[in-house]
C-alpha cells in the first residue's frame, strides 16, 4: 500500500491519499469547517474504503474515470488541495503495482 499525507500551505496535515492497487486509489480530507481535527488513522481508513469502492481509469467511458475525478476536484472547493497529490499517487501506483499477468511460470 502507498500512503501520502496531504499538507496545506502552512504545512498542517489536512488529508491522505492511498493506493491499494494499480487503479485503486482513494483519498480523504478533513472538514475543518465542521470542527473536525485531522486523524491519521481515520483518514487512512476512509481513503482505503474509497479505494476499494472505486477504480480509477483514464477513460471517459467509466463513471469514475480520470475526467470525472478531475471535474470533482475542480468543482469542489475543499477537495482541490488533494487533487495534485491524487494525480501524483496515480502515477506512483502505476509504477509500483505492476500489471497482472496471466502467464504462469512452470
Amino acid at each position: 500500500m502507498l500512503i501520502k499525507y496531504v499538507r496545506d500551505k502552512n504545512r498542517n496535515l489536512v488529508g491522505v491519499v492511498v493506493a491499494i492497487g494499480r487503479d485503486q486509489i482513494g483519498w480523504s480530507k478533513c472538514n475543518f469547517k465542521k470542527g473536525d481535527r485531522f486523524n491519521k488513522d481515520l483518514g487512512k481508513q476512509i481513503a482505503i474504503a474509497r479505494a476499494k469502492k472505486y477504480k480509477y481509469y483514464d477513460d471517459q467511458r467509466y463513471s469514475y474515470g480520470g475526467v470525472y475525478i478531475l471535474y470533482f476536484f475542480d468543482e469542489h472547493k475543499g477537495a482541490k488541495i488533494v487533487k495534485k497529490d491524487f494525480l501524483e499517487m496515480v502515477r506512483r501506483a502505476r509504477f509500483y503495482f505492476k500489471e497482472e499477468s496471466n502467464d504462469q511460470i512452470n
